[in-house]
């Protein structure tokens, strides 16, 4: 296959973009990371549930806008496609915080002793999204 034609491929740490797809690059790396992030979130749910020990949620990936998660009221967890590309801490940060919204659905003092209850360093998390989360875009 020459490279022009490869649609969309990481490559050692590299994106290979074909050249006549080019003109769907945003499209089609929206694609890449929803799809990349849906098996990332399974699998950070079961690691996490390993030592939390929680219901593993419904979930889906979808465009939120200016927001990294939410949580409807029958319990379906969503989480935005941008955060594919935060660091594995964060993204951690951002279901736990999601995870608990499934017990608490306000961010009341409850809410904030429990997250932090599941992630001690939960604070730095959160300002590592107010300081860095505006790079998240493609």
């Amino acid at each position: 296959m020459v490279e022009e034609d490869v649609i969309l491929k990481l490559k050692q740490g590299w994106f290979l973009l074909g050249k006549k797809y080019q003109t769907k690059a945003k499209e089609l790396f929206k694609t890449w990371y929803t799809q990349h992030l849906k098996s990332k979130i399974k699998e950070r749910l079961e690691h996490l549930n390993k030592n939390l020990n929680f219901e593993i949620p419904e979930y889906k990936i979808m465009d939120l806008g200016y927001r990294w998660g939410s949580c409807t009221k029958d319990g379906v967890l969503n989480f935005n496609w941008k955060i594919a590309m935060a660091p594995i801490s964060v993204l951690d940060y951002i279901i736990i915080h999601e995870v608990t919204h499934l017990k608490e659905h306000t961010h009341n003092e409850r809410f904030w002793k429990e997250v932090q209850r599941l992630m001690p360093n939960y604070i730095e998390k959160k300002a590592w999204l107010k300081d860095n989360g505006h790079d998240l875009f493609i």
